[in-house]
Order: structure tokens, then sequence, then C-alpha cells
């Protein structure tokens, strides 16, 4: 099947970004991720890496689906990350998945990662049928506002919770922030085999449209960042929700309940923002926190698996 349109960005050329946008919120029916992952794309480029994005149509002229192929987080330069949109039709699915194998080959790329959710119209026999294996299982986990009760909580007073909105402006800070962000990222149940996140990938992850910087927390020790949470603000099919997006403690600061102390912080002031309930996503194995989730009255309303394909010869 021959792609009827194609972007390829760089660091040099992300003036095309309006128009794969455009094409997201023309497509039938369109995107309610469109946006963000524009914006993900363009800051992927800014590390040196490139992406592509393929429109896909039938015979008869008809949008059936697309293909993003994008190394996000620095990851390993022989690996990829993959997003399909595609009609319910398998055989739609299929000849995008074959496209995405073949131009991986032809680039001479190891292995291939795509992250799936129970929800998803393509299913995981659709992506085991291609050669894809399970790597990795998360539940999305969502707390009812209703429940949560805001208290003061009374911390360490040699730690001080900064909101990001703060964190932001204060150059040192943010240093520090993105120092802990990729050394903790290391720590984080991924799949995905990452190298060096350079600090401007980061810092337009924390500068983010969707991102929630009154909700969103950093601990300081004498102005170093030794703990962060991440909240957003994204499109579900609940409507607009905020989602925990990272929480990251740095080694040798753990143990100590500042995780916790950064959750209750958060949904605190997500609550005095209106929002009805919080996502959060939850590594099957991390136990602390799916217990601290329940807790709360946090109930699993999907679960996320990720997917890798080795093409290695």
């Amino acid at each position: 099947m021959t792609p009827q349109a194609a972007h390829i960005f760089s660091a040099k050329d992300t003036s095309s970004a309006g128009e794969f946008l455009r094409d997201l919120q023309n497509t039938t029916p369109p995107t309610d991720d469109a946006d963000y992952f524009t914006r993900r794309i363009v800051r992927s480029a800014l590390v040196g890496s490139s992406s592509q994005h393929y429109f896909f149509k039938d015979e008869d002229g008809r949008f059936f689906g697309y293909l993003i192929s994008m190394t996000p987080l620095a990851m390993n330069a022989k690996s990829q990350y993959l997003r399909f949109y595609g009609s319910t039709n398998p055989d739609n699915f299929n000849r995008l998945a074959e496209h995405a194998i073949d131009k991986a080959k032809v680039m001479g790329l190891d292995e291939l990662f795509i992250e799936l959710a129970d929800s998803d119209k393509i299913k995981s026999a659709d992506i085991e049928r291609i050669g894809f294996c399970k790597c990795l299982s998360e539940q999305f986990i969502s707390i009812p506002m209703t429940l949560y009760e805001s208290v003061e909580r009374s911390f360490r007073s040699d730690l001080v919770a900064v909101d990001f909105q703060k964190a932001l402006v204060r150059p040192a800070l943010v240093e520090s922030l993105c120092g802990l962000y990729r050394s903790g990222f290391k720590d984080v149940p991924v799949c995905l085999p990452t190298g060096d996140i350079s600090s401007s990938f980061i810092i337009g992850e924390f500068s983010d449209p969707d991102m929630l910087p009154l909700c969103s927390f950093v601990i300081t020790a004498d102005d170093d960042a030794v703990a962060f949470i991440q909240v957003v603000d994204r499109e579900t099919v609940r409507g607009r929700t905020a989602t925990v997006e990272l929480v990251i403690v740095k080694a040798g600061w753990r143990d100590l309940r500042i995780g916790r102390y950064l959750i209750e912080a958060a949904l605190s002031a997500i609550k005095e923002h209106g929002y009805r309930d919080v996502l959060m996503l939850v590594d099957d194995s991390n136990q602390p926190m799916l217990k601290m989730c329940a807790e709360f009255g946090g109930r699993v309303v999907d679960r996320l698996s990720s997917y890798k394909l080795s093409i290695r010869a």
C-alpha cells in the first residue's frame, strides 16, 4: 500500500507540524490526541531524531488510517515507537503494520514498540498475530475527587514543596529537575530503551499546554530537586481529565513517604481546580502505589500493555 501523504520531521524543519495537525483533525473520525501527539513529535525532533507520518486511503480515496513512527525520549537509534490509527477492519490494520515493518527493515532498525489499551479498537490478537510480544502491563486507575478528603499535612521542615509554576522560572531548579528526570526515568518501568534525554525535550514536556503547573509539585532540598509529580490535562472518553503523568523520587530519598506526600498534594490541588476525578497509570509490579490508590478509592478503568517486535535478521 503506497502512503498518500508523508511528513518527515527534523530539527531544522518543524514548520509542517501545522499541516500534519490539520490532516489529523480532518480525518474521519478526528483523533482526540492529534494536538498532543503533534507537539510531542516536534519535541522528539529537537533531540535529533526524525518522525514519519503516513495517511492511508483505500482504492476509492477514503481515509482508513494513519501511522506515526518516531524515536521519543532519545531512544536507542535502532528502535522506534509506533502509533496506529485505523478502522476496526483487521485488514486495514495489517496493511498499516506491514508498511511499518517493511520501513523499519529498510532503515536497519532492531526493534519496534507499540502501546495498546484494552479499550482500543485494535486488539492484542491483532498485534500478536504479526509478531509483537507483550513486555509491560499497566493499569489506568481512576480516583474520584468526591471521595478524596483534602486536609492540611505536615512535612519535613528541611524539604520544600514548590509548584511547577514557581519552579520553572528558577534556572538552577530547572536544571536540577532535568537531571532528576534523566536519572529517574531509568528506574521507571518502561519497555522502550532510552538514551540520553536532552534538556530541551524535558523542558518541552514540562511546558506543554496540557501541563497543570499548579497541580504539579517539586520537592527541593537546598534548591536541589529530590522528587516531583507531573500532572497533565488530557482528553479521555470521559472528557478532559487530570492525569498523573510521572512521579519520580531521587535515589537516596526513597522510602521516606515523599512519593505519598506528592500524590496527596497533587490530589488536593486537582480537587481545588474542580476536577471530578484523576487518572493514574501504574505498573502491575508497583504494589505500594496500587495499595495507595485503593486507599484513595481508586478503581481500575482500563489497562495499557506495551508490545515489542524484534526485526533483526
